[in-house]
């Protein structure tokens, strides 16, 4: 897939903004029980002119319109801000996304959201609500819509050239949680304690 600045394009859920579903079957996305977008994907080239905006794009929402937009650039990935929706960035990751076609799961689960490449966590934070921004040709569409995803150039202050494999969608949530550090130090413990006891009991 290739755009300009000129030319906004990419896959989604909805045919056509603002109607319905594509598939009237979609499911409903709920964050409560989680679900995993996964998509791969190589950025061969990408270009902006605004450091708040990308030449790819993945946007999911849940049921409530509850989610992300995380851009991609070819040398890091960062997630838009709800407070300042293209004038800020939340979290960022710096990683690179063009030396080769790379699997992602985006995990949207209990008000977070989870990007992993394979078994690495790349990137983590809280849903972002954006049906407060009313800048757009629809007014608020498409961050106000229900169960959205979007993967794709839509600005026009940048372009693309990226190539895409398989794209599925699971409602079984996939995503990585790091142990808090008082577990980890924890389960440190427990193994030294295990270790002392077995050293113990070859010496009796």
């Amino acid at each position: 897939m290739q755009t300009d600045n000129n030319a906004k394009a990419g896959f989604s859920n909805y045919p056509a903004l603002p109607f319905g579903f594509k598939n009237p079957a979609f499911p409903v996305l709920d964050n409560n029980t989680g679900f995993t977008l996964s998509f791969s994907m190589q950025l061969n080239n990408e270009q902006h002119i605004s450091n708040y905006r990308s030449g790819f794009n993945v946007i999911l929402l849940d049921t409530n319109s509850q989610g992300v937009e995380l851009g991609f650039w070819q040398d890091s990935i960062w997630s838009q801000s709800d407070s300042r929706l293209f004038l800020a960035k939340d979290e960022q990751v710096s990683f690179n996304t063009s030396n080769h076609l790379i699997s992602y799961n985006l995990t949207l689960f209990d008000n977070k959201f989870f990007l992993a490449q394979d078994d690495n966590l790349l990137l983590t934070g809280d849903l972002k609500d954006y049906s407060a921004f009313s800048g757009g040709p629809l007014g608020s569409i498409p961050y106000s819509l229900s169960s959205y995803l979007f993967l794709g150039d839509n600005s026009s202050s940048a372009l693309a050239d990226v190539t895409l494999g398989r794209i599925t969608l699971s409602d079984t949530p996939q995503f990585i949680v790091p142990l808090p550090p008082s577990i980890g130090f924890m389960c440190l413990g427990l193994m030294g304690l295990f270790r002392y006891k077995k050293s113990n009991a070859s010496n009796t």
